[in-house]
């Protein structure tokens, strides 16, 4: 065993000095995640700078507009929390999980926290300009953008106490955006990326933390977790992995297991705050009228075919995560190194961490990997499991995130020139995501929005990909010479969603709005609308978010350069340890 960790040492000091993209994966330092290392912490210029620059280059790539119709119910929400302190859903155009609640009013089951980001999101906007409501619509938008801020720079923290160099830390957490699906699902009022964060921030306080500040932090990733659960109650599933990531081998099994009751009752805190929201909203004299409303107007949740959405979620066409995710290569190797490198080496191989830190690593990615199996199972016997209309796997975007976290270390088990390929496909196959309206492809098929119940293996049907039909759908908006598209968008108002429905009286067609037919970002499809009915300043909020990238940037440059000038920095490329 010793003779082949050797070998792996070999070969990987030939492919550091055939580098020539040093940047992107230099992660001789940053294999495993080492807590009795001193933790480093990037820069506040750089963390603030990467915050700015994520969630202004993901607010630029949206739509500036609701473009989903839960999105649009979920916004409602807000908007009564901030204009009458209830949650009642007062508009007559918001129409997706809505039924009847206490005292026969219209009340919708999403929970608190996906509420709160829409009050959060239509105050910014009432605070820094006019009261109304198509510029309330564009800065809800704009609140998915802001998220991946933060969940960059966890991923920073993160490959900084690995080890990893500033420069290297910074640049794979902003691949952890850039590189995943959470930019395209940053663009959407889809809530995705709300339950991801509080996840990603739950599992990474526990393994901060299991060393010190072992109550405090206990506290801190149960409730975190009890907010994710609230956002998406499978979530729930990824408690596992937060415990493994908090275990302290070194401790006494009463403090262990002290600390472990502590994080469960977080999150036991969180469902008793999602059930009791829930029963304000929906008194049980209201569930009957629910069940029946329920049964006429919403397909069954369950039970779906499992083996079209097991497979349909790894290899299909239309969402296998193979295609649409290519990187999950790097996150399954990642847990192999987490978990196969930890288990095979010798006790002499490592020197700055004890035998339960090791074990806690293992059992980490052991956890994470049972429960992101179980996680695609329990999506997979869904009817909808591909989370329509969507870009790749919806749902799995939370796996997506979490196998990040291991992503450098499945890119040392790797080729260079793999590695290389499977992140710039990442990054372009994000930006088609981002090009055009997915809408566009249920339209020019004649799909209905639940055209899956009747045939769940569709998505196995090249005509049903979006990532086959992209480059047509691009090159026909690019060279489209018929009549001018008649209306920005068949939606009531412009900054709603379009419901696609074939059936309907007016059948639609995509070379009839420009919300189809032309390039998705808001500050080209929006300059179709008449200066009266644009939601901001579109050339204004343009400035702003550009000028907030490019000084982010810079500031992000200013630190990679300190990082690469730093002679710690290179002092660390002479040496390798998976504990750093």
């Amino acid at each position: 065993m010793r003779g082949g960790w050797r070998a792996f040492m070999h070969r990987f000091h030939e492919c550091e000095s055939a580098f020539t993209v040093q940047q992107l994966l230099d992660v001789e330092q940053g294999m495993k995640m080492s807590s009795a290392s001193a933790f480093r912490t990037p820069h506040w210029l750089g963390l603030v700078g990467l915050f700015l620059f994520v969630s202004g280059g993901v607010c630029l790539s949206g739509p500036g507009r609701i473009d989903i119709v839960d999105g649009h119910t979920r916004y409602d929400v807000g908007r009564s929390l901030i204009e009458h302190g209830d949650s009642i859903v007062r508009d007559p155009d918001a129409w997706f999980g809505i039924f009847p609640g206490r005292g026969g009013q219209r009340y919708t089951n999403y929970r608190f926290p996906q509420s709160a980001l829409a009050a959060a999101a239509i105050l910014a906007a009432d605070l820094t300009g006019p009261v109304a409501e198509p510029r309330r619509h564009f800065f809800f938008s704009l609140s998915g953008g802001v998220l991946c801020g933060p969940i960059a720079m966890l991923y920073a923290l993160w490959f900084s106490r690995a080890g990893m160099s500033q420069r290297v830390a910074l640049l794979w957490a902003a691949g952890g955006v850039f590189c995943t699906p959470l930019w395209f699902y940053g663009t959407t009022t889809f809530d995705d990326l709300l339950g991801t964060l509080f996840t990603l921030a739950g599992v990474a306080t526990a393994f901060w933390t299991r060393h010190r500040g072992l109550q405090p932090g206990a506290i801190a990733a149960g409730l975190l977790l009890g907010i994710a659960l609230n956002c998406k109650p499978p979530l729930a599933l990824f408690v596992g992995p937060a415990l493994a990531a908090g275990w302290d081998g070194r401790r006494p099994s009463r403090a262990r297991l002290l600390r472990a009751g502590i994080m469960l009752g977080g999150v036991a805190l969180g469902l008793i705050a999602y059930k009791a929201y829930d029963l304000y909203k929906f008194p049980p004299s209201t569930w009957a009228a629910n069940a029946e409303a329920m049964q006429k107007g919403y397909a069954l949740m369950w039970p779906g075919n499992f083996w079209a959405g097991f497979t349909g979620l790894l290899v299909s066409p239309g969402v296998g995560t193979l295609w649409y995710w290519p990187p999950v290569i790097l996150g399954c190797h990642g847990l192999a190194a987490w978990y196969g490198e930890v288990r095979g080496a010798s006790d002499d191989t490592y020197t700055a961490e004890p035998a339960g830190g090791r074990l806690c690593e293992q059992w980490f990615a052991l956890t994470l990997g049972l429960s992101s199996a179980v996680f695609l199972c329990f999506i997979a016997t869904m009817t909808f499991f591909a989370g329509d209309p969507n870009w790749g796997p919806r749902y799995l975007t939370p796996v997506f995130a979490l196998l990040w976290l291991v992503a450098p270390a499945g890119a040392v088990r790797l080729r260079r020139p793999l590695v290389v390929l499977l992140l710039v496909l990442a990054f372009v196959w994000q930006l088609a995501a981002l090009s055009v309206e997915p809408l566009r492809l249920y339209i020019e098929r004649g799909l209905n929005a639940s055209f899956f119940l009747n045939d769940p293996w569709a998505y196995f049907r090249p005509n049903c990909s979006q990532l086959l039909a992209r480059p047509r759908q691009l090159w026909e908006i690019a060279n489209y010479a018929g009549p001018a598209p008649q209306k920005f968008s068949p939606a009531a108002r412009p900054t709603l969603p379009v419901t696609v429905d074939p059936d309907g009286d007016e059948p639609l067609e995509v070379q009839r709005y420009w919300v189809l037919n032309s390039l998705r970002p808001w500050w080209i499809s929006q300059r179709h609308l008449a200066a009266s009915e644009r939601p901001v300043d579109l050339d204004a909020a343009l400035r702003l978010l550009l000028s907030v990238a490019g000084v982010s940037f810079v500031g992000l440059a200013v630190c990679i350069r300190r990082s690469i000038a730093s002679p710690a920095n290179r002092i660390s490329r002479t040496r390798f340890s998976i504990h750093h």
